[in-house]
């Protein structure tokens, strides 16, 4: 059995494959997700997927079977169950095409709140592996922490004027500078976070379509 400590950063495991025929997936469509593009070929190529696909859900649950199928042999683990994830559709899956699943494990994200500088990709990585409910709790940190920062900075800058005398009297500039540092680090990150957030709104926008 593999225990969440013995999992080493970078190993890959993968779930085998899986052939979807064309019977397959009408039968799924015609049950589950009975959209036109997902059931008729003259439909399907009137849209943007231009020919018959298949129900983003019927690829789910193909995933699924795939890493139940293989979860013992390949990965030496067990399933106890799952709080939820996040799922998106980036293109379609074809009737006639072979799927296939290959997870890797990565180091955990760090908070975008720890250094001075982040490139776009970074960001945009952190957000993905926050998932939606992470990615909410973060702008409302990111909100929390301009406001916090401003007022801890401004308190404790007037609490040292009190109690500062002739020549330390400077010291009251001390929390005022890292305020700022602080507040000047969350402005360089905030135009990344919008960029990023709105990417990740549109493909989820768009991987809806695939559904």
């Amino acid at each position: 059995m593999t225990y969440y400590e013995d999992l080493q950063i970078g190993t890959r495991n993968c779930f085998g494959s899986y052939h979807v025929t064309r019977e397959e997936a009408l039968e799924f469509a015609s049950k589950y997700d009975p959209q036109a593009f997902h059931l008729d070929d003259d439909a399907a190529a009137a849209t943007h997927f231009g020919r018959l696909s298949c129900s983003g859900w019927h690829t789910a649950a193909m995933t699924m079977r795939m890493l139940v199928d293989n979860m013992d042999n390949v990965a030496n683990t067990k399933s106890l169950g799952a709080a939820g994830i996040d799922l998106y559709f980036n293109q379609s899956h074809l009737p006639g095409s072979v799927a296939a699943v290959e997870a890797q494990s990565h180091p955990a994200t760090e908070l975008l709140d720890t250094r001075w500088h982040y490139d776009a990709q970074e960001v945009r990585t952190a957000l993905d592996a926050y998932g939606v409910a992470g990615r909410a709790a973060y702008r409302q940190f990111q909100c929390l922490d301009f406001v916090f920062m401003a007022l801890y900075g401004a308190g404790l800058a007037l609490l040292l004027r009190r109690l500062t005398v002739g020549r330390w009297r400077w010291l009251a500039l001390l929390p005022l500078a890292v305020a700022l540092a602080d507040l000047s680090e969350n402005l360089m990150l905030a135009p990344l976070l919008g960029e990023a957030i709105r990417r990740i709104s549109d493909e989820e926008s768009v991987s809806s379509l695939f559904v």
